[in-house]
């Protein structure tokens, strides 16, 4: 189950997991169409869900110039 933390446009909301408290996009037609902040809702099947990864890209000092 997801809680509303901002209403994007009709295709696409921005939600909170209530199980692991992550934030994710949800993208399909019609996700956002009438929905409130704070408003609990299910995934619907037809949506595309998505999560922002990170990723940390350690370069060796070399690869900065040295003016």
């Amino acid at each position: 189950m997801y809680r509303i933390s901002k209403v994007l446009n009709h295709n696409g909301v921005i939600v909170i997991d209530l199980n692991d408290q992550k934030e994710y996009v949800l993208l399909g037609k019609g996700a956002g169409f009438g929905r409130k902040i704070g408003e609990r809702m299910e995934k619907p099947e037809t949506c595309t869900v998505y999560s922002l990864q990170e990723t940390r890209f350690l370069f060796p000092s070399s690869y900065y110039p040295l003016y």
